[in-house]
């Protein structure tokens, strides 16, 4: 009885089974499982299956007809969202190693296949997202011929940093075709690359038709130098009459020299687009700043730096006749004059033109003797200034009468918001000065105080000033002499004064649980300050927010503008029209009265001839 059930339960199962959908699978897959199986499965397999060879064979076909409709449906929707493909941001491992290898050869340096990893880690960093930054990274002639044909194969990079290299001529003619054929680099850095007066006066008269670079880096600072002199100069001021995408040049420590330096005012006179100059470590001094500051004062330019040459007081006086805008309206808002031997007669000579300045916001001053001579021209500079916001008088050796001058004007002034009075050395004295100042002033955010010689003393005093005060976000006292004392009050004080958000303290000997206390209050401070920024910026971009009929409503408004231009045309016309009528009628009654006139004319002139001959006959007695 039990195997007669379970024989009718099989022809059931089997029954089922014959009804079933097939399910295509691979004919592929299906000889690998047939192979991959042991024998027992396969005949399991086999003697299970109720598809007869013929059915077998049109599944079969079946199948390959869906497939191949699949591929076709796969096909379409390829090319429906086919897109094209970005280049390829960064270089490839087999170029960085290339490029590595072209690296060994040039410093004539064994290869190391430890080194290869690394250099390709290096590429990875500084090569991408139209970056591609190798400075100082040992690479000469033959790496800029990989570098040449990476600049052609790949037409993306916008920022190429080669400076610091020893690349030398050789290496710059390989890239220089490259850099040709390109249109998408913007900014060039070719520092400290062996730069030849040659290749310099080649490259300059090279670019004044390329389409993308605007911004041009060839200075030079250490042993590898761009050397341009009287040749250089004269491409450059070339490049600037020809050239009006240029909007940044450095040509700092190239060795221009005065003669030099005349010749580019005479191009940076003619130039419109140029706003950012550096020509430090030139060499340059004498009657010539009275050219270039002319130049300047017509040009467009707004960041100028002149550190690092002779100003004297001829120089002095011309650039403070400049700042002051004697020849024109000078547009320069940052200003850097560091290590120009600047003295006190100095100063008494360019202060009183950077008071008459309108635009100057940042000015740097670092690294001048000022002296302990109090500068009055620095005070009143200080508290008459318009619009500066950053003053760099770092390295100044500022002590005595002259920090107390400078904390004054300091105290003065509205509108300087960062200043910089590191390593000047003026100890417990100025910092009480400051503090002073500190009181009374309501607008600066930062002040940097660092190697100054201050104690506790002069701690405390700032310390105490800063409970008044409530502008100041960051005080930098590094590398001073302050003690725990003043550490437990700065401690205190930032728990009270919730705008200090960073104080500074390395290099001091002070407790380092004070040190862990400011730092504590100093984060909450400034947790608090981004939490109270969030609803100020919430309301902004509320405010920024238009609603969902201002679309439509300017449509609407350019719809009616342009029906209102269309009549306003339209009327035009018609008064265009009226008024040649107009001419017309009256050209032709002008004309009119033109020939009434010759006629009235040429009777006139019959009767005066009639009254003469009249006259005549009575004076002959006739009548």
């Amino acid at each position: 009885m039990l195997e007669r059930l379970a024989t009718a339960w099989q022809a059931l199962d089997t029954s089922k089974k014959q009804v079933q959908k097939p399910v295509f699978r691979p004919l592929s897959s299906v000889g690998r499982l047939e192979k991959g199986s042991s024998s027992g499965s396969v005949g399991k397999l086999r003697g299970t299956s109720p598809i007869s060879k013929r059915s077998r064979s049109g599944l079969e076909t079946d199948y390959s007809r869906s497939k191949s409709q699949t591929l076709v449906r796969e096909s379409l929707r390829t090319k429906i969202t086919l897109r094209p493909l970005l280049p390829r941001e960064g270089l490839s491992a087999e170029t960085a190693e290339r490029l590595y290898r072209a690296r060994c050869e040039d410093l004539n340096v064994p290869l190391l296949a430890d080194q290869i990893g690394k250099f390709q880690e290096l590429c990875a960093r500084n090569v991408g997202k139209r970056r591609l930054f190798l400075e100082d990274t040992g690479l000469g002639p033959r790496c800029t011929a990989i570098l040449a044909h990476i600049l052609r194969t790949t037409p993306h990079f916008a920022y190429v940093c080669l400076g610091k290299n020893p690349i030398g001529t050789e290496g710059l003619c390989m890239l220089l075709p490259a850099l040709l054929e390109t249109s998408t680099v913007v900014h060039l850095g070719l520092n400290s690359v062996d730069m030849s007066p040659e290749f310099s006066v080649r490259l300059f008269d090279s670019l004044h038709s390329h389409p993308s670079i605007a911004s041009i880096d060839c200075s030079s600072d250490g042993v590898r130098k761009n050397r341009l002199v009287g040749k250089g100069a004269e491409a450059v001021s070339r490049l600037l009459r020809a050239n009006m995408v240029l909007y940044a040049l450095n040509i700092a420590g190239t060795a221009l020299g005065t003669e030099g330096a005349e010749v580019l005012a005479a191009g940076l006179r003619d130039n419109w687009t140029l706003q950012w100059l550096d020509i430090s470590n030139n060499g340059i001094s004498g009657k010539v700043w009275e050219t270039l500051g002319e130049a300047v004062d017509k040009s467009k330019v707004r960041h100028l730096a002149i550190g690092e040459n002779r100003l004297n007081q001829i120089g002095a006086e011309y650039v403070g006749k400049m700042a002051a805008s004697v020849f024109g309206r000078c547009p320069v808002t940052f200003f850097n004059a560091s290590k120009c031997e600047l003295t006190p007669s100095c100063l008494r000579k360019l202060c009183p033109g950077f008071s008459q300045n309108p635009f100057i916001r940042r000015l740097s001053l670092e690294h001048n003797p000022m002296t302990s001579t109090p500068v009055i021209e620095m005070y009143q500079f200080l508290a008459d200034a318009m619009v500066l916001e950053e003053l760099n008088l770092n390295r100044c050796e500022l002590a005595g009468d002259s920090i107390d001058t400078v904390a004054a004007g300091l105290s003065k002034n509205r509108t300087v918001l960062r200043l910089y009075l590191a390593w000047n050395g003026f100890g417990d004295l100025g910092a009480k000065a400051l503090a002073v100042a500190l009181e009374k002033n309501c607008t600066l955010k930062a002040l940097d105080l660092t190697a100054n010689l201050i104690r506790n003393e002069g701690g405390a005093s700032l310390a105490h000033s800063l409970d008044l005060n409530r502008s100041l976000e960051a005080l930098i006292l590094t590398d001073n002499t302050i003690g725990d004392s003043t550490g437990q009050l700065l401690a205190d004080l930032t728990k009270r004064n919730r705008t200090l958000t960073t104080v500074l303290l390395h290099s001091n000997p002070i407790n380092p649980t004070f040190l862990q206390a400011i730092h504590k209050s100093a984060g909450h401070n400034r947790s608090r300050k981004q939490r109270s920024l969030t609803p100020l910026l919430r309301s902004e971009v509320r405010s920024l927010i238009l609603p969902s009929s201002a679309f439509t409503d300017l449509v609407h408004a350019l719809q009616t503008k342009k029906e209102e231009a269309v009549e306003a045309r339209a009327l035009l016309e018609i008064q265009q029209k009226r008024m040649e009528r107009i001419l017309e009628e009256e050209g032709s009654r002008f004309s009119e009265l033109h020939k009434e006139l010759g006629l009235l004319q040429g009777s006139r002139r019959s009767r005066e001839k009639d009254l003469e001959d009249l006259l005549e006959a009575m004076k002959r007695g006739e009548i």
